[in-house]
């Protein structure tokens, strides 16, 4: 049988989250799905943790670790280029479940504001009494020929460009064909992405918007878990706006036009250099 989910797990030291919650994911066949974890804080009590899950559930899991960096985002794309793991199998399902570790946990104190918030549930979790049959998820995949699916407690975040709209899911958190990642150009737009994580909030939630506007253009064919729905269209009001005190997309989109940082960072480069040869000591030779 043709591998069909994997599901890929990005953690940093929240593991449990997941495995507690994994009763939420039915009809998982580890004949043909995956659980793969990503993580960036490995320790002997995650390799516990994992080994405990594993026995309990009856199947190993596809463990890769990395050093933090543009948290789960840069994770995302050291996953879909092979810079972590092996491409070739990385992308050898079907389709990718993608998911930050505490998708799936709407109560433990990760998926909660503080006190100034009222202690509401977080955007980036699994709406109220949602569960993932996986053979009811493929079946729709086929059956509607979709490109994707979401299920989002607030809804995806919609925005326009140049008069094309896109929705952006919170967190990221999203399923996608493994065909809409393979491919020299959309190769090449990660690397350049890579290029320009500067390891700042800004350029997560750039990155944020970025997996919208790659993957989830209007025109193609999506499904809502949640509404229960196929979408084709997006209409702004079925859909929540963003709104805080940070750039807009387009804004960020200049931040981290490719070449831009590139050339800032050399600028500041040579600068150094000029200025580490001014203050550089003058040596003295006997004689002089």
């Amino acid at each position: 049988m043709a591998p069909r989910f994997d599901i890929v797990v990005f953690n940093y030291k929240r593991i449990d989250c997941f495995f507690n919650n994994f009763y939420k994911i039915i009809n998982f066949n580890k004949e043909i799905d995956r659980v793969t974890i990503i993580s960036s804080s490995p320790s002997e009590s995650e390799s516990l943790a994992i080994k405990s899950f594993e026995k309990q559930r009856g199947f190993s899991v596809h463990y890769l670790t990395r050093k933090s960096k543009g948290v789960d985002q840069y994770a995302r794309l050291q996953y879909f280029t092979g810079a972590i793991g092996s491409l070739f199998d990385n992308l050898s399902f079907k389709y990718l479940f993608l998911m930050q570790e505490h998708y799936l946990d709407n109560s433990s104190e990760h998926s909660r504001w503080g006190k100034e918030y009222n202690y509401a549930t977080k955007s980036d979790t699994v709406p109220d009494g949602i569960q993932f049959d996986l053979n009811d998820m493929a079946r729709l995949m086929e059956n509607y020929n979709l490109s994707g699916m979401f299920c989002d407690r607030q809804n995806p975040c919609w925005f326009e460009i140049e008069e094309n709209r896109y929705v952006a899911p919170s967190g990221s958190d999203f399923i996608i064909r493994s065909e809409e990642i393979k491919g020299k150009s959309i190769q090449v737009r990660f690397s350049e992405l890579m290029s320009v994580c500067d390891d700042t909030y800004l350029w997560g939630l750039y990155m944020e918007f970025m997996w919208g506007y790659i993957f989830f253009k209007e025109g193609k064919r999506f499904y809502d878990l949640k509404r229960k729905e196929v979408f084709t269209k997006w209409e702004k009001e079925l859909f929540h706006i963003f709104r805080g005190n940070f750039p807009s997309f387009p804004e960020l989109r200049l931040r981290y036009k490719p070449g831009i940082i590139q050339k800032a960072r050399k600028i500041v480069s040579l600068a150094r250099m000029k200025i580490r040869r001014l203050i550089k000591p003058t040596t003295y030779f006997k004689g002089a």
